[in-house]
């Protein structure tokens, strides 16, 4: 087991005991890399696929408005595509994230399900005004390329 000892300073420290943590946290960020790489060595020829995909959340980030389009409008798949708009801030999306994940298990096989984060960056921001968002959570439900149905607020019953 490791010990931990409060610091007093570098000079307490001998060379051996310092080069021994460089080396611990060269390996973990390793570690980290590797793990991080795994998930994109099989290439996915299209969303279906990736959606199958074991190694991938239920729940997918869409980021910008490309991969929006691209889900969205582009998929030649029939099944419905379900987006939570959210802000990781907002208590009614932090409330209803885990039935939202609940939902995609329940049903992952027959829908997809995907998030926009609103905070996660400029773009996506951008992609909840461009969609018409004023509220969190919104969720939209996309069959074909057309949006069918809206359902703003935390009333996940309804979608």
């Amino acid at each position: 087991m490791i010990s931990y000892k409060p610091r007093r300073g570098r000079e307490s420290e001998s060379s051996s005991t310092m080069a021994t943590r460089r080396h611990l946290f060269v390996f973990i960020l390793f570690l980290l890399s590797v793990r991080s790489a795994v998930c994109f060595l099989k290439p996915y020829n299209n969303i279906k696929q990736l959606r199958k995909s074991s190694a991938l959340h239920l729940v997918s980030d869409l980021a910008n408005e490309e991969e929006f389009n691209k889900v969205t409008k582009e998929s030649p798949s029939t099944m419905p595509i379900v987006i939570d708009f959210q802000k990781s801030a907002c208590k009614p999306c932090i409330r209803i994230a885990p039935e939202f994940i609940a939902l995609s298990e329940k049903y992952g096989s027959s829908c997809m399900f995907f998030k926009v984060d609103g905070d996660g960056s400029k773009e996506a921001l951008a992609l909840l005004k461009a969609n018409g968002i004023r509220s969190v959570p919104t969720f939209h439900v996309w069959v074909k390329g057309q949006r069918v149905d809206m359902v703003q607020g935390a009333h996940l019953d309804e979608v």
